[in-house]
C-alpha cells in the first residue's frame, strides 16, 4: 500500500496518464463517426482512465477510511468534488439533446428529454431504444443521451461508493471478490456479445458495469499491494513522453476480426502494466511535472464537457462530414475552455465546499 498520508508524494505521471487518456477519448469520439476515424483502439483510454482513478481514489482515501472516516463524510467529499463539473456536462447535454430534437436529429420526445435528464442528474442510466444522429451515423439506446461518456463517470462514482462501503462496513477481502466477479462477468459478456468497450448503450450497459468495476477495483488492488509489486517494477523514471508514445501507439491499433478478444486481453494485462509504470516513474523533470499536473487538472473537465459541445456542432452541420481542421479546432476550443472551467468554476467551487465542510 502507498502511504496516502505523505503529503509530499504525488504521482505526476499518473496525472499525465489520465489527462492523455481523456484527450484520446475526446479525439476518438469526435472522429469515429466521420470518414477519418482516429484512435480505433481508443476505447482502452477509458479503461486506463478508470484504472488510474481507482488507484488514486484508494491513495487519497484508504487510510482515512480505515482510520475512522465515515461513509457519509466520504460521500459528501466525492459528491462536492465531482458533481459541479458533472452538472456542467449535464446542462450542456440537455442543450445538446433539445437542439437535436428541434432539428430532427433524434426521435426523442419531450418526455424522454425530461425523464432522461432526471435520471442522469442522479447518475442513473436512461434505458431506451431511441436514436441520435452523430455526424454521418446514428447511435441507438444511449443511456446518457445528452452526454454519452457520462455513463463512465456515473459508474466510477458508484464504484467509489461501493469501495468506501466495503472498507467502512465490511472486510477488504470483498474488494478482491468484487474484482474477480466483475472480471468473470466481463469475460462472459464479451464472449457472448462479441463486442469491445461496453457501457454507453441500453444494450451493453451491464457489460459496462462489469468493465468499470473491474478496472476501478483493479486500481484499488494495485494500491493495496503496491509495496509488494514495486519490487518487480523499480522506479525507473520512465519519461512521460516515452510512456505517452507507447500508449498512443497502443490506442492507434486499428480494429480487426476478433478485435474484442484483443481488447479484453489488453484490459486484463496491458492496462495494469501501463498504470504501474506510471506509478513507478516518480523522478521526472520540472517541465514534465508542470505538463502532467496540467493534464491531470484538465482530465475530468474534458471528460465531462467534450461530447455535448462536439455533438451540438455536429448537429449544426446537419449530417455533413467534419473535416480534420474542424475536429482540430473543436479540440483546441474544448481544451482551452476546460482550462478556464478549472480556473474559474471547478477550483472556486472546490474551495467553497472545503470551507463549508471545515465549519
Amino acid at each position: 500500500m502507498v502511504n496516502g498520508n505523505n503529503a509530499q508524494q504525488r504521482f505526476y505521471i499518473v496525472d499525465g496518464l489520465r489527462g492523455l487518456a481523456a484527450l484520446v477519448v475526446m479525439v476518438r469520439h469526435m472522429s469515429q463517426h466521420t470518414t477519418l476515424p482516429l484512435f480505433a483502439n481508443g476505447r482502452l483510454a477509458s479503461d486506463i482512465f478508470i484504472f488510474a482513478g481507482g488507484f488514486m481514489t484508494a491513495y487519497a482515501y484508504h487510510n482515512k477510511l480505515t482510520q475512522g472516516m465515515s461513509l457519509l463524510s466520504f460521500f459528501k467529499q466525492r459528491l462536492t468534488r465531482l458533481y459541479p463539473l458533472f452538472i456542467l456536462g449535464w446542462i450542456l447535454g440537455i442543450v445538446n439533446l433539445f437542439y437535436k430534437m428541434e432539428l430532427g436529429g433524434s426521435n426523442y420526445g419531450l418526455d424522454d428529454l425530461l425523464i432522461s435528464s432526471l435520471c442522469n442528474i442522479l447518475w442513473l442510466p436512461y434505458f431506451n431504444n431511441l436514436y441520435l444522429d452523430i455526424v454521418l451515423e446514428k447511435t441507438v439506446g444511449a443511456v446518457f443521451p445528452g452526454n454519452d461518456p457520462a455513463w463512465a463517470l456515473a459508474l466510477i462514482f458508484w464504484a467509489s461508493l461501493l469501495y468506501a462501503t466495503i472498507i467502512t462496513k465490511s472486510k477488504s477481502i470483498y474488494i478482491y471478490i468484487t474484482c474477480i466477479v466483475s472480471c468473470i462477468s466481463l469475460v462472459i459478456f464479451v464472449k457472448y456479445n462479441t463486442m469491445a468497450g461496453p457501457g454507453w448503450s441500453s444494450f451493453n450497459f451491464f457489460g459496462g458495469v462489469a468493465r468499470t468495476a473491474l478496472c476501478f477495483f483493479g486500481g484499488i488492488i494495485l494500491h493495496l499491494n503496491w509495496n509488494k509489486i514495486k519490487a518487480y517494477i523499480p522506479s525507473i523514471g520512465l519519461p512521460f513522453v516515452t510512456l505517452g508514445i507507447l500508449i498512443l501507439a497502443l490506442l492507434a491499433i486499428p480494429n480487426f476480426h476478433g478485435y474484442y478478444i484483443f481488447w479484453l486481453a489488453t484490459v486484463l494485462t496491458i492496462v495494469p502494466i501501463l498504470v504501474s509504470l506510471a506509478i513507478a516513474s516518480k523522478k521526472i523533470s520540472l517541465t514534465s511535472e508542470k505538463i502532467c499536473s496540467e493534464l491531470g487538472k484538465l482530465s475530468y473537465p474534458i471528460y465531462c464537457i467534450h461530447y455535448p459541445i462536439f455533438s451540438i456542432y455536429s448537429t449544426y452541420k446537419m449530417g455533413r462530414n467534419l473535416s480534420g481542421f474542424e475536429i482540430f479546432s473543436l479540440i483546441l476550443f474544448i481544451v482551452t475552455l476546460s482550462h478556464f472551467v478549472v480556473r474559474y468554476y471547478d477550483e472556486p467551487t472546490t474551495k467553497f465546499f472545503k470551507r463549508q465542510r471545515s465549519r
